[in-house]
C-alpha cells in the first residue's frame, strides 16, 4: 500500500497531456480544476506524494509547482519542477518552511538554500500563470 498523503499540484496547460501521461491519467486524480493558464490536480490518498513521478515529469521537462501534507516517513513539503529538475523543501505543519539550526542559531547555508528554493518556486509560479513570462523576460 505504501505512505499516503494530500497532494495539490499546479500544472502549466501547455505541459499537462505530457504530465499525466508520466504521473497519472486524468480520471484517476481525486479532482482536477481547469483554469485559463494552468490545471490544479488533487489527490487525497497520493503514494509517497508521488516523488518518483513528479521527479520523472520535471526531469522530462514539464512545468509545475505544489504542496504535499505529511506522510508518517516524512513531513509536508512544497515542490516545483522546472528548467528539467526537481526541487523540494520540508514544511511546517502551518506551512512554515523548516530551517536548520545549531546552538540557536540559523546554519547559513540552509538559509540560503531556502533563499533560493523560494526565488525558485516564485519564478515557476510566475510562469506557470503566464504562458508569456519566458518570452516577455528574454526580450528585456
Amino acid at each position: 500500500m505504501g505512505d499516503r498523503c494530500y497532494l495539490q499540484v499546479v500544472v502549466a496547460n501547455s505541459d499537462v497531456p505530457r504530465f499525466l501521461d508520466i504521473v497519472m491519467r486524468r480520471e484517476d486524480w481525486s479532482e482536477v480544476e481547469e483554469h485559463q493558464n494552468y490545471t490544479e490536480f488533487v489527490e487525497h490518498e497520493a503514494n509517497y506524494a508521488m516523488y518518483d513521478e513528479l521527479l520523472s515529469a520535471a526531469q522530462q521537462g514539464c512545468l509545475f509547482y505544489g504542496y504535499h501534507s505529511s506522510g508518517s516517513e516524512y513531513g509536508a513539503g512544497e515542490f516545483f519542477g522546472a528548467d528539467r529538475s526537481y526541487s523540494e523543501r520540508e514544511c511546517g505543519h502551518n506551512g512554515g518552511h523548516v530551517v536548520s539550526t545549531r546552538n540557536g542559531d540559523i546554519i547559513p547555508e540552509d538559509a540560503e538554500s531556502l533563499r533560493v528554493f523560494l526565488q525558485g518556486r516564485r519564478s515557476v509560479t510566475e510562469r506557470v500563470a503566464n504562458p508569456l513570462y519566458d518570452l516577455v523576460r528574454g526580450s528585456a
